[in-house]
């Protein structure tokens, strides 16, 4: 089994001051999954174990857009980058050529740090499902993983001006999240997938104190608090944690080795 998740991050920022941390973190996840991030940023590090780096452009982003899906992506020269986000959910389609033969592919971001995502998504349990999102009702943008195969990769479609909004010029519709979490779930409903929604990330907006333990296992103090009764039982075991509003690797340096 094969697993490629894709994250696209353009300039004008460099890559972010955590990469190796980041780095380090992924090749621990192991396999089957690979961590590709597409960027323009001049001389991105060397690939590493699992994770891989492509030099891209905004240019070849629109084009790829215009030659697979027949649209335009209003992607400026900068101040914009956000809205690269909206074409996650047509990445099987748009990246066939990195994606190749995998038998799922997804997207990912870079503000997080991942624990055992083999414990939570073997490889018996992927073989289950065509769609799985971190998020009890959406599809999650720190990590969603879709079933590499033409209903899954166009599943996008039945997403409402979906085509249209992509040329809106500074305007996020969270196509990544709202609208593609949507298609998800009526196509489940509807039995024609099968989706896994579950597995929340914790995140630094809310209470969370996340340590990584022995065997890569992601730890969260705070979490899983059982009411004042059961406070003996707070904290458990999460699949990630996102750190999008600190924008700081949230773990030490002892504890990420």
């Amino acid at each position: 089994m094969r697993v490629v998740m894709l994250n696209i991050w353009l300039g004008p920022a460099p890559l972010p001051a955590w990469l190796p941390q980041l780095i380090a973190n992924r090749n621990a996840v192991g396999a089957p999954f690979e961590w590709w991030i597409l960027t323009d940023v001049p001389s991105p590090p060397a690939n590493t174990g699992s994770v891989r780096f492509v030099v891209t452009s905004r240019a070849e982003i629109r084009m790829r857009v215009r030659q697979h899906l027949g649209a335009e992506l209003a992607l400026g020269a900068s101040g914009d980058h956000r809205k690269i986000t909206e074409v996650r959910p047509m990445m099987g389609l748009l990246f066939g050529d990195i994606i190749g033969d995998a038998d799922f592919w997804g997207y990912f971001d870079l503000d997080t740090v991942l624990g055992r995502l083999s414990a939570f998504y073997p490889a018996q349990v992927l073989a289950l499902y065509d769609v799985l999102a971190a998020n009890v009702w959406v599809t999650e943008g720190p990590l969603t993983i879709v079933r590499n195969n033409d209903l899954c990769n166009n599943l996008w479609r039945a997403g409402h001006d979906v085509l249209q909004r992509l040329a809106v010029p500074g305007r996020i519709f969270s196509h990544d999240e709202i609208m593609f979490g949507k298609v998800v779930w009526d196509a489940w409903m509807r039995g024609e997938i099968h989706a896994h929604f579950g597995h929340r990330f914790t995140h630094d907006s809310e209470q969370a104190a996340v340590e990584l333990r022995p065997g890569g296992v992601l730890y969260d103090r705070a979490r899983g608090d059982g009411g004042k009764y059961c406070r003996e039982h707070r904290g458990r075991e999460v699949i990630g944690h996102h750190f999008a509003r600190t924008k700081r690797w949230p773990l030490s340096c002892t504890e990420n080795l």
